[in-house]
């Protein structure tokens, strides 16, 4: 087993289900949190997923997702956002 999915395995038993959302959350502090998506995660469940506040996205290994910023054109995420 790759030591990220391990790591992914690991945060994802410990995470906390959050009420209607596809994640499950995993609280660091007051400041970090890592949200974690299951990958049968319906895509109409992503496509308008906005926050109240600014965030700062972190890949935590190589995927094929994309981030779109307001009125930009979806990016690859390759480091931090």
């Amino acid at each position: 087993m790759a030591l990220d999915c391990y790591i992914d395995d690991l945060f994802y038993e410990r995470a906390s289900k959050v009420e209607g959302k596809p994640y499950k959350e995993f609280v660091f502090d007051d400041e970090k949190l890592l949200r974690i998506f299951p990958e049968d995660t319906d895509e109409e469940m992503l496509k308008w997923h906005w926050d109240e506040e600014d965030r700062e996205v972190y890949p935590l290994h190589k995927t094929d997702w994309e981030f779109q910023f307001d009125n930009e054109l979806p990016q690859q995420i390759n480091s931090k956002l």
